[in-house]
């Protein structure tokens, strides 16, 4: 998105080749991933589930995951040329689609049937979301230059990114793995996940901010630095009051919620606590970031990913002495989130900024990020 939104006013050509081989590129790495997924599918059901019978399950969630990734890169690059439109079509016939396929899905074939139901709805949308772009790349009549010449680029400004979150993804699942392994492992694993879910939705936030906000921000950081501190400033005072009044919330409705989803959970609320506190750093944590990518200092995302890992590590690895339970689990996130979010907070106010266009920002970029 920041490459994209850097490239697109001035340098159309370049912007639409970034725009190809994103594509090629995250094709590519889905395909090589599911692929992956495909093979290694018997062990993860038996060895992860401990339910052999599921191996045509576990293909068929890489297929989802596959599908998901490329969507959420197509919408990216959609942000960066501005196309927030499009984008809010693509989420909505997403959400349309989803629902019914998943609800049949389950009806006619159970768990096979919902991932089913998902793939397909997915599907579709990625295919109408390169159709998008082609017809944003026809729009600009840009000249299409060879892709081969961009994936260095590509690879320069996503590849912390991707190490990024690949690696906090896989402690998260050496988390879960650790937990299931434990006497009562599965029945803990359930109950984190019943909390995790919460978190979720919490974390989601800097998510929905960065669509329209990251390409306004890489635009803004082109101009008056000042004016670009101002609206740093509004993102993580916005970014900030949301995700807070939501942690405490759910802190709050913990007791209500872990008992909703049964007898097991109810005492078991401390757990949601937790992870609610964890939210909110993690949810800084990703305006910081924000930040960061705007400024194309990714590589301070890395940074932050390994102060989370070296964190989380570390508190998992008291099960040696305690006993491993899903609180242990989520004090492990909590910390690791709010070393992290100290980590980028420190980066972000040493960060120095010098004015690419002393004149200022044109009225329209700021009118835009008002908006």
């Amino acid at each position: 998105t920041t490459a994209i939104a850097r490239l697109w006013g001035s340098e159309s050509d370049r912007g639409a080749g970034v725009m190809r081989a994103l594509q090629r590129t995250i094709v590519l790495m889905a395909a090589v991933a599911s692929g992956l997924g495909a093979i290694f599918a018997p062990f993860l059901a038996a060895g992860m589930l401990r339910t052999p019978g599921l191996v045509s399950e576990v293909r068929i969630a890489c297929l989802l995951l596959a599908v998901t990734s490329i969507n959420s890169v197509q919408n990216g690059i959609l942000c960066g040329a501005e196309e927030f439109r499009l984008v809010a079509r693509n989420c909505a016939l997403r959400g349309l689609t989803t629902l019914p396929l998943t609800v049949v899905g389950a009806v006619t074939m159970g768990v096979r049937g919902v991932l089913l139901g998902m793939s397909i709805a997915q599907g579709a949308v990625c295919v109408l979301a390169s159709t998008a772009i082609s017809a944003v790349i026809r729009r600009k009549a840009c000249l299409i230059c060879r892709e081969r010449l961009h994936i260095g680029e590509v690879i320069g400004f996503s590849g912390p990114v991707v190490w990024s979150a690949a690696l906090m993804s896989l402690l998260s699942w050496y988390g879960a793995w650790t937990l299931a392994r434990t006497p009562a492992g599965y029945g803990e694993l359930g109950i984190f996940n019943a909390a995790l879910q919460c978190r979720v939705v919490l974390t989601a936030i800097p998510a929905l901010l960065s669509n329209p906000t990251l390409p306004v921000l890489t635009s803004l950081r082109h101009g008056s630095a000042d004016e670009f501190r101002k609206a740093c400033n509004r993102v993580i005072i916005m970014g900030a009051f949301i995700v807070c009044a939501g942690g405490a919330l759910m802190a709050v409705l913990s007791p209500l919620v872990m008992s909703s989803y049964g007898p097991d959970f109810r005492q078991r609320w401390f757990v949601l606590i937790l992870l609610s506190i964890s939210s909110i750093g993690a949810a800084l944590s990703g305006v910081y970031r924000l930040i960061f990518a705007a400024t194309s200092r990714t590589s301070t995302w890395l940074f932050a990913s390994l102060t989370w890992a070296a964190v989380f590590l570390f508190v998992t690895f008291l099960s040696r002495w305690v006993p491993m339970t899903a609180e242990l689990l989520a004090y492990a996130y909590l910390a690791a989130d709010l070393a992290a979010m100290l980590h980028l907070y420190q980066q972000l106010t040493s960060m120095r900024l010098e004015p690419t266009n002393p004149s200022g920002t044109p009225r329209a970029t700021r009118d835009r990020f008002l908006s």
